[in-house]
């Protein structure tokens, strides 16, 4: 007895309850970690919010100490006369006054910090601070070399944050972190000097320290400046170099704060980070993502070896139930497939379910019928393609007798019947390709012999006010191209293109490339406007009883029609340029026919 797909189907889904309580499982899973996510994010934002006040406060002193001496003019003059003035005693007296508003912007501003130092040094290398002033030129020189002091100048008057290392600040001998601007009291185009204001990292080590409290190990705070350059940082877990050579770019370029990203060598980083306004600083805490999740990662971790054995027996079945049910449907398929290539013979026998079997033998009737439907249209096609290139080639003809025939009348009447002959001769000629000649392709030789002919009537109609010129390659002669596909181009070069001329020339130039013959037919009359060439070619300027318009048409739905859309007629004219007309057809040498 054979059972219903529906009826297999509902077992299937009674058996596949089981997938989404695992999903939920898993899902419950994900829901806990981004809610400890969340949890360590939100307090580690409170923590750095904190932290950047902080640090904030001492930044903003530092930058009120600094901007009090570098634009308080008589600052600025007093330090330049302390070197200056030729009186030992002006340059005495402006010395003491720079050394003591160092010394009151030190207690009045920096009071809170008595690791602090401020240092002035003016351009030629005297050195000042609160305890005392020191002249030490060749010290100067290495000053002037540091990347702080070049940079400090660079900036013209703007704050410049930086981290000096031991070698470095050789006002303290130790690693400090640095604020410097260059002194220019209200003349904005003068250097009077540098400031120098100087902050040994156990002042930021200490803040930072405290932000850094009740963490788990493997934890990283750094305070960097605008170029992502460490001034200072807090890490029990760490060694300096790993702080230092960490991509801090890549770390926190992101639009927001609390995201995962890979640390390389250090695995997956939990990132945070708080901008410190007004001084283009920004405090990074970095926690390494395994350590902070680790007791979230052992719950999940015996949850997904529970669910795999689960899973794995659950395969096993889905693979046997869904190869009992897909196996027909496969067959039924790679049969589609065969029809989609176009191969109606393609038939299925298949079994299974009901509904699978009644499947197949509609789709063998199906696929009978079809085929049935192909042969019957191709072969209407065929009969309407041959009876529309007899129609097409049969349009042709009584144009061109009509026109020539009352060429010889009015000839006639003229010549006194002197060149009767002759055109009778030439027609005759055309007459015999044309009529007794059944054959839709012939060799262009014979096509060139008709059109010699044609020439010579219409030479008698315009007299010597044009001229034919071929140039074509002997191996061209014995290719093959439909009846009468030349003369249309040449009427039309004659009649439109050099009909007023007396002094016409008509080209036919072709080759052979590869596969595929062209053919040129050029003339150097009066050219054809753009807008109306592709009319010419569709058959819209056609008008009765001209053979030119029509001859084009058909002669470029000739070519179509026997030989596909890739060949047919080009046409190229510029105003007062000439036409050119240029056919390409497939290769066919008489000797391979």
């Amino acid at each position: 007895m054979k059972i219903k797909m529906q009826h297999k189907m509902n077992l299937y889904f009674l058996i596949l309850i089981i997938l989404p309580i695992g999903l939920l499982s898993i899902m419950l899973f994900d829901y806990y970690v981004k809610i400890l996510e969340e949890k360590i994010n939100g307090m580690t934002k409170q923590v750095l919010a904190q932290t950047a006040g902080s640090i904030k406060i001492i930044m903003d002193n530092a930058v009120m100490a600094s901007n009090i001496l570098c634009v308080d003019s008589q600052f600025a003059d007093s330090l330049f006369n302390a070197v200056n003035q030729e009186n030992r005693w002006e340059q005495y007296t402006n010395a003491m006054y720079v050394h003591n508003q160092i010394k009151d912007i030190q207690n009045a501003v920096l009071f809170n910090y008595n690791e602090a130092k401020i240092f002035v040094i003016d351009t030629e290398g005297t050195v000042y601070s609160d305890m005392s002033i020191a002249n030490t030129p060749g010290e100067y020189e290495t000053i002037q070399r540091s990347p702080w002091y070049r940079k400090t100048v660079e900036k013209n008057g703007f704050i410049h944050w930086t981290s000096l290392d031991q070698s470095e600040n050789i006002f303290q001998n130790k690693e400090a972190v640095a604020i410097s601007q260059l002194i220019k009291g209200n003349k904005t185009s003068r250097n009077f000097g540098v400031v120098l204001i100087l902050f040994p990292k156990s002042t930021f080590n200490r803040i930072l320290s405290k932000e850094d409290e009740n963490r788990e190990d493997k934890t990283i705070t750094v305070l960097m400046d605008s170029n992502y350059s460490v001034l200072a940082y807090q890490s029990e877990s760490y060694e300096k170099e790993t702080v230092m050579g960490m991509n801090y770019p890549s770390l926190i370029n992101h639009e927001k704060a609390g995201h995962i990203v890979s640390g390389g060598a250090l695995g997956e980083l939990f990132v945070n980070y708080e901008e410190i306004p007004g001084t283009g600083m920004t405090l990074v805490n970095i926690i390494n993502y395994d350590a902070m999740m680790s007791e979230v990662y052992a719950l999940r971790n015996n949850t997904y070896l529970v669910s795999i054995i689960i899973f794995i027996l659950m395969i096993f079945l889905a693979v046997y139930l869904s190869w009992n049910v897909t196996s027909p449907v496969k067959k039924l398929e790679k049969a589609m497939m065969r029809i989609q290539g176009s191969d109606f013979s393609a038939r299925v026998a298949i079994g299974g379910c009901l509904e699978i079997e009644s499947l197949g033998k509609s789709f063998n009737m199906m696929a009978g019928q079809m085929d049935t439907l192909i042969h019957q249209v191709a072969e209407e096609t065929r009969l309407r393609q041959e009876a529309r290139l007899e129609a097409l080639q049969a349009q042709i003809n009584p144009h061109f007798l009509i026109n020539t025939l009352n060429s010889i009348r009015w000839m006639a009447a003229i010549s006194g019947n002197e060149n009767v002959s002759d055109m009778i001769s030439n027609l005759g000629l055309i007459l015999e390709g044309s009529i007794y000649n059944s054959q839709e392709e012939i060799p262009l030789r014979e096509e060139l012999r008709c059109l010699y002919s044609y020439i010579e009537l219409q030479k008698m109609r315009f007299g010597n006010q044009f001229e034919l010129v071929t140039e074509l390659p002997d191996a061209l002669l014995d290719c093959r191209l439909p009846r009468f596909i030349l003369q249309p181009i040449v009427e039309n070069s004659i009649l439109h293109g050099i009909a007023s001329s007396m002094s016409g020339i008509i080209t036919i130039t072709g080759k052979i490339d590869g596969p595929v013959v062209s053919l040129e037919v050029r003339d150097n009359g009066v050219g054809i406007p753009p807008e109306k060439i592709a009319g010419i070619l569709s058959g819209e300027h056609e008008r009765k009883g001209k053979l030119s318009n029509i001859g084009l048409s058909n002669v470029q739905q000739r070519i179509k029609l026997n030989y596909g859309e890739a060949y047919g007629l080009v046409i190229t004219s510029e105003n007062s340029g000439g036409t050119s007309v240029i056919i390409t057809l497939p290769l066919s040498p008489e000797a391979d026919l």
